[in-house]
């Protein structure tokens, strides 16, 4: 039911239309939210709503449309299949802080026109705002990408931060998958310091019917590391991988060492698919 849309817009940008174009991408771009989700023609974003759950403000990611070319990812999943298995972890002056387990600070709340969830938590003296929003990915007008922010809204003087976020990938119902980064597969768990990947994908295993991206913009992390689901996730923001564990259940984790931050500080990265 998305490809149709797609098949118009080829229509128009063949007859030259540049009006026709951008009325034709805003639509494939509309976002229609409901109680606990969004979703456009390309990705669909679910949030647990629910502030008695221990997954409260967590995420999942899975394709709607999907890319305009391929029929065979619509409606599969890009993250694991619950709100648990992905998680931002915030270290503020040396304690560990799970993003969703703060004191929540006004209303979370989905928006159709900046096709967002926005939430914000106080820790302590802090307040982080979580942005995720339908963004530009690879291709010029196809918001086919999952934006996460986290930003700085207040802290103290001298306060030092470093965060965490963890994506768990999951292709279709293959929770393996296979890793790569700059076109070189990803075996064992690996960690890139410095100069971290500015895109990377993972794809169900032996198979290229269903591919997720991620994507590096602004606000570069310090590491992007490539590990084993259970071995990072219980000690995030202290995990150092095993270079020679080989990957069987792969996550992915960008890391911001513990620095001085103040208010406005943000957080970037991006998962989704690509036109």
């Amino acid at each position: 039911m998305y490809k149709k849309g797609k098949n118009c817009l080829l229509a128009v940008l063949a007859s030259g239309s540049m009006a026709g174009s951008i009325i034709s991408f805003a639509a494939e771009n509309s976002t229609t939210v409901y109680e606990s989700s969004m979703q456009n023609s390309y990705i669909k974003l679910s949030v647990e709503q629910d502030p008695n759950q221990g997954k409260f403000l967590r995420y999942k990611l899975d394709t709607s449309g999907g890319q305009s070319s391929n029929s065979k990812d619509d409606n599969q999943k890009l993250t694991y299949g619950n709100f648990y298995s992905g998680l931002t972890v915030l270290n503020i002056n040396g304690a560990n802080y799970t993003y969703g387990r703060g004191e929540t600070v006004g209303t979370p709340s989905f928006d159709a026109d900046s096709r967002s969830h926005t939430s914000q938590q106080r820790f302590g003296d802090t307040v982080i705002e979580q942005k995720l929003q339908f963004a530009e990915g690879f291709t010029k007008g196809y918001d086919d990408m999952l934006k996460i922010t986290y930003t700085v809204k207040s802290a103290p003087e001298n306060t030092n931060i470093g965060l965490d976020i963890l994506i768990d990938p999951m292709i279709s119902d293959d929770d393996k998958t296979e890793i790569s980064a700059n076109d070189v597969k990803i075996m064992n768990e690996t960690v890139f310091n410095g100069s971290v990947p500015k895109e990377w994908k993972v794809t169900k295993t032996n198979s290229g019917d269903v591919t997720a991206y991620g994507k590096i913009n602004e606000n570069a992390p310090d590491s992007l590391i490539f590990a084993n689901w259970d071995s990072i996730y219980n000690e995030l923001h202290d995990f150092q991988p095993d270079m020679n564990a080989p990957i069987e259940d792969g996550a992915a984790d960008f890391r911001w060492n513990t620095a001085a931050a103040s208010a406005g500080k943000e957080y970037t990265a991006y998962y989704g698919i690509r036109n």
